[in-house]
């Protein structure tokens, strides 16, 4: 699949996405951490203790994961976004948006009335550049 045809399906993460996780993330922070991202160390325990303050989700290409982010709920009205992260294979292609609008949908059937994340790095010169072409 070349990322931009085929259905995309956002669901809660298995521990079986593990691998196809890790493909895509391994190597996320490459110039800027010895060991690389810390989502293939973290994503496994990120999913065994997913519960009802905290929820895992993936977007699910069929036969490979586009996308990851983690939701955190902190307090009775506010959650936080971690470790998003697009595959390459499928930046552009609103796969953020998608992850994002289920975390949101998640975080309100909680009470969130907010969210919050910081976002480190955005490669957005390579998405204005892929957007103007």
């Amino acid at each position: 699949m070349d990322g931009m045809s085929g259905e995309l399906t956002v669901r809660q993460a298995r521990l079986s996405d593990h691998e196809a996780v890790t493909a895509f993330t391994s190597d996320t922070w490459a110039e800027r951490r010895d060991n690389g991202d810390y989502i293939p160390q973290i994503f496994e325990e990120w999913v065994a203790t997913d519960g009802p303050r905290q929820r895992t989700f993936v977007a699910d290409a069929g036969d490979d994961i586009a996308g990851i982010v983690q939701f955190v709920q902190l307090s009775a009205h506010e959650a936080w976004a971690q470790g998003m992260r697009t595959n390459p294979e499928y930046r552009g292609s609103g796969v953020g948006l998608q992850l994002v609008h289920a975390g949101f949908d998640w975080a309100r059937e909680q009470g969130v009335a907010v969210a919050r994340n910081m976002v480190f790095e955005c490669g957005c010169e390579q998405y204005s550049a892929k957007q103007a072409a």
